[in-house]
């Protein structure tokens, strides 16, 4: 796990949700989540906005509000995004529109990034598949994508090639960014040990 730690100063009058952020007593009050599929980013974003008292949303349920039957355009999803990120205490997770992100990153005050490798995200995907598949589980990111088919064509360019871009595209946007702290995991035992280290009085 590597952190970017950045000096952020906390407004005059905390506005309540997130303000005392987590053990450290850095505020959290505009928060993306974002990285490589299956990592558990959206679970990871569920126990952070309920430690903090912060709204999340899933860019997967702004992009298919109906599970995967229905996809909403670029310029809806943007609007949703751009509507949230006006708030002031939000947590955002997921990757839709990531090659978008400039306003995003500008209006966070911290943002994780989960940078698997591509080996672990190909398993990770499998696992996900597999699940949703026979034991027919109900998640954010585990709907009609992954129960109806595994599309290798798209799945393995995208985890080793097309992604990895666009994630160096995004960091470069949040290094231009320095009031951003920046904390990337590289495997879930980094994600576990932040939680655990992090979370544990705040659950």
């Amino acid at each position: 796990m590597t952190e970017r730690l950045q000096p952020y100063a906390p407004s005059a009058e905390p506005s309540g949700s997130g303000a005392q952020g987590l053990r450290s007593g850095k505020p959290m009050e505009r928060v993306w989540v974002f990285g490589d599929y299956a990592s558990g980013k959206s679970t990871f974003a569920r126990a952070l906005g309920k430690a903090l008292n912060l709204p999340v949303f899933h860019t997967d349920q702004l992009r298919y509000p109906k599970g995967y039957l229905e996809r909403a355009s670029d310029a809806y999803v943007a609007a949703r995004i751009a509507q949230i990120s006006e708030q002031p205490n939000w947590i955002i997770e997921g990757n839709v529109l990531v090659t978008d992100t400039a306003e995003r990153v500008r209006r966070s005050d911290t943002i994780f990034l989960f940078d698997f490798s591509g080996t672990a995200t190909l398993w990770n995907v499998l696992v996900r598949w597999f699940r949703c598949q026979f034991l027919h589980e109900h998640k954010v990111g585990c709907c009609a994508k992954y129960k109806l088919q595994l599309h290798p064509t798209y799945y393995l360019p995208h985890i080793f090639r097309t992604f990895p871009k666009r994630k160096a595209a995004a960091l470069a946007e949040i290094y231009r960014n320095p009031q951003v702290t920046l904390t990337t995991f590289h495997t879930r035992k980094d994600v576990n040990r932040y939680l655990q280290r992090n979370l544990a009085g705040n659950r």
